[in-house]
């Protein structure tokens, strides 16, 4: 990052400021296993931690500069020698604060917001890429896309970028408006909106204002790139959450939305073997080019093309984006591909919906194997259709012909009992841990295994399993 001065840094998060030097800043951090010298220190409370508690800490690390919110510490921190302290009303709203003037700040960095309820993460991945034909870019490392995650991106960037690619998430805590007003985004993208975080915003349309609120930061001239395959959001919702001056363009599929202005056709599933499509572009010029991907998964092509579109507003054509795309390495733990022995496993174990799920189901029965396998864990924050919702995913997989469906954890038994009255062999588990003593007996030479379940799951240590037990 940059150098910021103690002075800057007051400004920037407000309160009162006690200062014993005027060493500047070259790293943020919030875990004090990773404070050193030159770090700030924001002790920002977690949902089991309190970071205050870990002032001392990040102190012997080297650590001489400390943002907190607490009266009780302001003389504790005074006392330790060489520490400029930070009070502020609120720890967690200083951290953004601070993000905020710091990007405000680096005025020739282009930005580009991502979110939505699934692909948000691989289209983050597909938009780095085509962006980075042309422009040096940085981007959201893993899914650092919360209050906290984003400050911590921009402030982990190298002083040298030309473009941002910024991943944003909403949840329980975080507000998607407010990380749009830190990014001040010249493209938004909005993937979909699904059914995830409904336990939270209880129906769609109001997820779909919250997912929305992305572009709530463009400026005149900003540019919203929308799935138009989506039945969500509906475009009154988008005509009345648009900031004045800025513009839409709409991707989609020639079938279900013929009349956006970019359009997938002869979508080609290989499986495992990766996909393809023809992309007509259908504003002035018109143009169809050739998009093959070596991820896996027909809806990738969805989030590319998302990625083609955004990439456009940065002057880069539809064959630069193209070539990008056709030469970018997968994400790990996202429909990645593994050899186990005579085993071949989908992992894709790093998050899941509903429509996610159905997705990589339909992976699955693209690819060739002798028997596919589908190992499914719960999914969460789905409200109160969760059952109902579980339920049709395992029905997916039952229609889909999938060979053998194998569950872990209670919310995933609605998925064993969606899955019943067909020719699928299913076998459901309480747990994890059950689930994963069963696993190796239940396989065979052959086999083409795909994982998925919710990151609390942490479903892809089955192939650890495989791999001592096969």
């Amino acid at each position: 990052m940059k150098a910021i001065t103690p002075a800057y840094i007051h400004q920037a998060v407000g309160g009162e400021a006690f200062l014993t030097h005027e060493e500047p800043v070259r790293e943020v951090v919030i875990d004090s296993r990773k404070a050193a010298q030159g770090s700030l220190f924001f002790a920002v409370r977690g949902a089991k931690n309190d970071g205050h508690d870990f002032i001392p800490a990040a102190y012997e690390s080297g650590c001489r500069a400390v943002v907190i919110d607490e009266e009780a510490w302001v003389q504790r921190c005074r006392a330790m020698d060489g520490m400029n302290v930070f009070f502020v009303p609120n720890v967690t709203n200083a951290l953004m604060a601070l993000a905020k003037q710091y990007l405000a700040d680096w005025e020739d960095l282009k930005r580009v917001a991502v979110t939505g309820s699934v692909g948000k993460t691989s289209t983050k991945e597909f938009l780095a890429a085509v962006l980075g034909s042309r422009y040096r870019v940085g981007k959201t490392p893993g899914n650092l896309n919360s209050e906290y995650g984003l400050p911590l991106t921009v402030f982990g960037f190298d002083e040298d970028i030309e473009v941002a690619v910024l991943e944003m998430g909403a949840g329980s805590t975080t507000h998607l408006r407010d990380l749009a007003d830190i990014a001040k985004p010249d493209v938004a993208v909005l993937t979909n909106v699904g059914s995830a975080h409904l336990e939270i915003f209880h129906t769609r349309e109001k997820l779909a204002e919250e997912k929305l609120a992305v572009a709530s930061g463009l400026g005149p001239g900003g540019l919203l790139v929308l799935n138009a395959d989506s039945d969500y959001p509906k475009e009154e919702q988008v005509k009345e959450l648009l900031p004045a001056g800025a513009e839409v363009v709409h991707v989609g599929t020639s079938e279900a939305s013929p009349h956006a202005e970019y359009r997938l056709r002869e979508i080609c599933d290989k499986g495992v073997d990766g996909v393809q499509s023809i992309l007509d572009i259908c504003i002035d010029p018109q143009e169809s080019v050739k998009l093959e991907l070596p991820t896996i998964g027909a809806h990738n092509l969805l989030n590319a093309a998302l990625a083609v579109a955004a990439g456009a507003a940065f002057g880069i054509s539809a064959e630069e984006a193209a070539a990008a795309l056709k030469n970018m390495k997968p994400v790990g733990k996202r429909l990645e591909v593994l050899e186990i022995g005579d085993i071949t496993v989908i992992n894709d174990a790093y998050n899941a919906s509903p429509e996610s799920m159905k997705a990589a189901i339909r992976v699955l029965r693209a690819s060739e194997a002798k028997r596919r396998v589908a190992f499914l864990g719960d999914m969460y924050e789905l409200g109160e259709d969760s059952n109902e919702l579980h339920a049709s995913v395992g029905k997916a997989a039952r229609d889909a012909g999938i060979d053998l469906l194998i569950t872990a954890g209670e919310n995933a038994l609605s998925i064993a009992l969606g899955a019943t009255g067909g020719e699928t062999e299913v076998h459901a588990f309480l747990t994890r841990e059950e689930a994963f003593d069963a696993l190796p007996s239940l396989m065979k030479p052959g086999d083409l295994l795909l994982l998925k379940a919710s990151r609390a799951m942490a479903l892809e240590e089955a192939v650890q399993v495989l791999e001592r037990n096969l």
